[in-house]
């Protein structure tokens, strides 16, 4: 008897470990032949792995801890004229290596996250009309390294008290029809944690946070949108910290309706208006924690608000550096790129030149903020430059300087 209880408590130890977890594949010849069928077949802790191939099908999954694998974006796609993914209520799990496209009229997301929280890594997202993705009623997800462009709505849409976090994605293209959307926006009490992504040439804002939401910005490059690089407003709150908003058409940061920020170590050029804060009739306002930013070459750095004394130090410190004509070549190149990346058909090499300028202008800033002693903002914009590219000699460069900095 005692044997046996051993054994099953073996069994159960072993099973809740994932021992017996199963990998069921999917495509022409393969267990299954469509990817749905594949997930209603699958337990918890199960691994779906899928063949290249289009796959016309909207899928469901509320089983949790799946990992689902395509072949890769552009090889693996799933095309719908319904949501193509949605996860509702399960916990854990990852989808990666898929092409998520929408193909219906109706206003609705590529891929929606419920009261879940999956590991979404390098897939494609395109075609939403609401947003490219969606994540609501207090869903956590993190989004890496997914390219998500080209939606006619939001590129990444968090609201209805969900969190969901993004690192090294790229953003870009989304709402260019006749309602300018955001690349990002968090709206209803959600809340984004969003950190060394590219979030360019989105019709609308880089990112809007309004109506009580909360984002923390890390390390983004925010850069080309058709309205502010951030927007914070209607009792939200922000933290930006060490990002760079260059040549959005409206406002570097906009405060308004008291949305409330704190704004350091950003830097901040070729906008209309550098950092703008709006009271409402009754002069109320939230004044922004300001300092350790980089304001040069907007139209008007700052409208509500003045300088902080941090930032004229640092503007000084700019002026006066060996590189600063070529930081200045640098970023006026990418900024004539970004027509290129609006085109409907840019030159095949345009975002390649504009990530080498881009580079170029980021280990500038990054010796410039070293120089100056700002330790956590120099090692954040070195870690800008491999992001961006991991495998150029910028990249190589930035590490080398990392590592002098013992990091």
């Amino acid at each position: 008897m005692r044997k046996a209880l051993l054994i099953a408590g073996a069994a159960l130890l072993l099973a809740a470990n994932g021992a017996w977890a199963r990998t069921l594949s999917v495509g022409p010849g393969a267990e299954f032949r469509t990817i749905q069928s594949a997930i209603d077949a699958a337990q918890s802790g199960d691994v779906i792995t899928v063949a290249p191939g289009l796959y016309r099908e909207s899928l469901v999954i509320t089983t949790s801890r799946l990992e689902i694998v395509g072949a890769g974006a552009g090889a693996s796609v799933v095309q719908s004229g319904g949501i193509p993914v949605r996860f509702v209520r399960a916990a854990g799990g990852r989808f990666e290596g898929f092409t998520l496209r929408y193909t219906g009229a109706a206003q609705n997301p590529v891929l929606l996250a419920e009261a879940a929280s999956p590991l979404l890594v390098g897939n494609e997202v395109t075609g939403g009309t609401l947003a490219g993705v969606e994540v609501r009623g207090g869903a956590t997800p993190a989004l890496f390294s997914n390219h998500i462009h080209d939606n006619a709505g939001t590129g990444v849409l968090v609201h209805g008290a969900a969190d969901a976090t993004l690192t090294a994605n790229r953003v870009e293209r989304n709402g260019l029809g006749e309602v300018h959307h955001p690349g990002i926006e968090a709206r209803d009490n959600g809340r984004v944690v969003a950190q060394f992504n590219q979030i360019l040439v989105n019709g609308g804002s880089g990112a809007f946070v309004h109506q009580g939401a909360v984002a923390e910005l890390l390390g983004n490059t925010i850069v080309g949108n058709g309205l502010h690089g951030v927007a914070v407003e209607d009792r939200a709150r922000a933290e930006l910290r060490s990002n760079t908003l260059w040549w959005n058409a409206e406002v570097g940061v906009l405060l308004r309706d008291n949305g409330a920020a704190t704004v350091t170590g950003n830097v901040v050029a070729r906008n209309l208006l550098g950092i703008v804060l709006v009271k409402d009739a009754q002069g109320r306002a939230t004044e922004p924690v300001q300092r350790d930013n980089l304001l040069i070459a907007n139209t008007r750095d700052t409208l509500g608000l003045g300088l902080a004394a941090r930032d004229v130090r640092l503007a000084t410190a700019a002026v006066d550096h060996p590189d600063f004509q070529a930081l200045l070549q640098a970023v006026n190149l990418a900024g004539e790129l970004l027509v290129q990346l609006r085109g409907d058909a840019p030159l095949p090499d345009a975002r390649e030149r504009f990530i080498e300028q881009t580079q170029a202008a980021e280990l500038i800033l990054a010796d410039l903020y070293k120089q100056e002693g700002l330790r956590d903002e120099a090692q954040t914009r070195y870690n800008m430059v491999i992001r961006l590219n991991l495998n150029s000699q910028a990249a190589d460069r930035a590490r080398a300087e990392l590592a002098t900095m013992g990091v």
